[in-house]
């Protein structure tokens, strides 16, 4: 007997039909068939007048779109149905009636294949398997988070407890394909967060997103913490960002501390650099098709000023103006200077802005 029935309230279970070819396993997950156009029963009852009918066109409310169910694929990880509760299915072959616990946010017995540690380790459902495993890009989706520590899952698939909510995690993509919101003439948000605090003390922040990577991955450009990627197929009306911020001050006194618009850091400990590699808190990277572009139209960085107010003092400022450059340069003497580099790691040529009173 399921001891789920009576200890777990939260738990639900629906019958659903499983139509897969594959042996059925206790907390398997499945998806439904959402873009099925099968009919459920072979018919159609109106007016008690059964006809059959095998299919549902799309457009007329097809039924089996929510009674038939399938293993994870490509293009139904967005439709993550739930597990397969245990009963006399488990062990048989589909197509076959049974029930499913749907993923309200209950903990039930899930079929995985990696060692897991309670309420740390994330469960995924992936292309083409029939147990819980670790995200994948492009290939799954996460759903769960584990509620029991177990180890041996990874060498044999087995069941353990898990916390069943993919709603904890942020996932918009059916089979790489960009969702649409069709054809608009208004702003367009997709998801929007807006909070409002009247704290004193503290620290307040709107989203915060925090990744630690203990391996040694290749991220070859792509962010940790972070990767935003905007392709833009339409021509533009007006000025274009792919990523857009903006720090709006009202404060009701004067300003009393230093403000930015955009903060970025980067720290280093306990590791030493090896030839020709470098640390930097911030890289621009561009590659323009010059057969397309104005000879004099793109740049690196674009300063505008904008509004009646007033402008800015100056380029930039720098906290220890001193500790810049020592070295004078070969061509220029000067008190201060600001070095920089253009060309491959290991090769560069080395140039200068100097930064007080010149003398040659």
């Amino acid at each position: 007997m399921d001891n789920l029935t009576a200890g777990n309230p939260r738990a639900h279970a629906v019958r659903v039909y499983y139509e897969g070819s594959s042996t059925i396993y206790e907390g398997m997950p499945v998806c439904y068939n959402y873009d099925t156009t099968d009919n459920w029963f072979g018919g159609s009852v109106s007016d008690g007048v059964v006809t059959a009918i095998t299919t549902t066109a799309e457009g007329a409310q097809n039924e089996g779109k929510y009674i038939r169910v399938e293993n994870p694929a490509n293009n139904n990880l967005m439709s993550f149905a739930g597990v397969v509760k245990k009963g006399g299915w488990c062990g048989k072959t589909g197509p076959k009636v049974l029930d499913i616990y749907v993923p309200n946010g209950a903990i039930v017995p899930v079929r995985c294949d990696v060692d897991t540690t309670v309420g740390v380790t994330i469960l995924a459902i992936t292309v083409a398997s029939q147990e819980l495993g670790i995200p994948v890009q492009g290939a799954s989706r996460p759903v769960a988070i584990a509620a029991e520590t177990e180890t041996g899952l990874d060498s044999t698939a087995g069941i353990t407890l898990a916390t069943l909510d993919p709603n904890r995690f942020v996932y918009q993509n059916l089979d790489g394909t960009a969702l649409s919101v069709t054809t608009g003439t208004g702003d367009v948000v997709i998801n929007e967060i807006k909070v409002t605090s009247p704290q004193t003390g503290g620290r307040f922040t709107a989203l915060d997103v925090q990744a630690a990577v203990t391996g040694t991955p290749s991220m070859a450009g792509y962010g940790i913490t972070l990767y935003t990627q905007t392709d833009i197929s339409g021509i533009i009306g007006s000025q274009c960002a792919g990523v857009s911020h903006w720090t709006n001050i009202t404060a009701g006194g004067d300003l009393t501390n230093e403000y930015y618009a955009l903060e970025v850091g980067i720290w280093e400990s306990g590791a030493n650099l090896t030839s020709n590699q470098r640390i930097s808190p911030l890289v621009l990277r561009t590659e323009i098709d010059s057969t397309n572009a104005p000879s004099d139209g793109h740049y690196m960085i674009t300063f505008i000023c904008d509004g009646t107010g007033d402008h800015p003092d100056g380029l930039f400022a720098c906290n220890a103006l001193a500790d810049i450059a020592a070295t004078t340069a070969a061509t220029v003497t000067v008190s201060t200077k600001i070095s920089f580099k253009v060309g491959a790691p290991g090769a560069e040529n080395t140039y200068y802005i100097p930064c007080g009173t010149v003398t040659t």
